[in-house]
């Protein structure tokens, strides 16, 4: 799968940033209960990576 794919597959402009909320929310869709949900971090690199944590998307 490529970056195009992913954009017709998940509906928004893929970003790593974008991605982790859309998987956060996909996992939530799919019955994983919110506060179960700790941290989801997506490597883009070796070194590289983007995180989103359940303390940071209650503050939006």
């Amino acid at each position: 799968m490529d970056h195009n794919d992913l954009n017709a597959l998940t509906g928004i402009r893929t970003t790593a940033e974008n991605l982790v909320h859309w998987i956060w929310d996909a996992l939530v869709a799919g019955g994983v209960p919110d506060p179960l949900l700790y941290r989801i971090r997506l490597w883009e690199t070796e070194k590289g990576y983007v995180e989103i944590t359940h303390a940071e998307r209650e503050e939006v």
